[in-house]
Order: C-alpha cells, then sequence, then structure tokens
C-alpha cells in the first residue's frame, strides 16, 4: 500500500508542480486562441530558462540567518537525498548527489560536537529507491569511521 501512495504522490506532484504551468498556460492560451498569451507564455518562459535569477532571488532569504554559535550540541540531524541510490547500487559504492553539503555539514558538525547524537533520516527502500536513503547514509557515516553506537537511522 505504501508503494500505491507513493506512486499516486509522484503523479500528482508531476501534474502540479510549477515547472508545468507555463506548459499549462500554452494549452490554456492556444485552446482558447489567444495567439498574444501563446507569445507572451513563450517570452516568459525563455526569460525564466535562459536568465539566471534563481540565485538573487535566494540570496536574501539565505543571508537573513546568521550561523548561531553554539557551546552544546545534543543532536545533528542529517536530511536525505545526499545520494543517487540507482547510481550507488549500479557501482556498488556511494555516489553524491548535488545535496551533498548536507552529509559534509553533518559530518563536520560531529567533528565539532563529539558528545552529539547524529539521526540521519530519508525515505525507505521504493520503485525508483532500489536502496534505503539511511542505509546509503549510515554506509557514508561508516566511511567517515564514526561509531555505529553514535548515529541513528529514520526511515
Amino acid at each position: 500500500m505504501d508503494t500505491v501512495f507513493y506512486i499516486f504522490g509522484k503523479i500528482v506532484w508531476i501534474l502540479a508542480s510549477p515547472e508545468v504551468w507555463p506548459i499549462y498556460a500554452l494549452i490554456l492560451a492556444a485552446w482558447i486562441k489567444s495567439w498574444a498569451m501563446v507569445r507572451w507564455t513563450i517570452v516568459v518562459v525563455l526569460i525564466v530558462t535562459f536568465v539566471p535569477i534563481g540565485n538573487p532571488m535566494l540570496s536574501p532569504l539565505q543571508n537573513r540567518f546568521t550561523m548561531p554559535q553554539l557551546d552544546r550540541v545534543d543532536g545533528i540531524l542529517i536530511l536525505g537525498g545526499i545520494e543517487d541510490p540507482v547510481m550507488t547500487k549500479r557501482w556498488n559504492q556511494p555516489v553524491l548527489s548535488d545535496s551533498a553539503e548536507r552529509i559534509l555539514a553533518g559530518l563536520a558538525l560531529a567533528k565539532k560536537y563529539p558528545e552529539a547524537k547524529l539521526v540521519f533520516t530519508g525515505r525507505h527502500e521504493t520503485l525508483m529507491s532500489p536502496i534505503a536513503e539511511t542505509q546509503l547514509g549510515a554506509d557514508i557515516l561508516a566511511l567517515a569511521e564514526l561509531p555505529d553506537a553514535r548515529f541513528t537511522r529514520e526511515d
């Protein structure tokens, strides 16, 4: 039953994600025969595609908060999504994704706060992910020579 909800969620997200809104706008414009709307939608899509606006938009949000200086840390939560499970299974070794900074920051914090417990979260094994993310995270933490008693996996 878990797999059915997973697949259903993926299908709903494919249909509702903001990336497909311009396609819906083009279809709607063509359906109502508003060629001016078609042209404007194409212009907006080209601008958003080729003008690098992502980083300038995210920068104020990222710079709003400073890194706190802590005296004591009880736990470190490392979010999943750091690996490519298909490539990891194919190559039989951890293959990191573009979110690898999560595990690197977690390892840096683990070194800075040796008494802190590490909790690694991630999804369990699915159709698209042949290996549980938490197992991959545990493998990477083991490669960093952290003792097993120090971290917990949360599927």
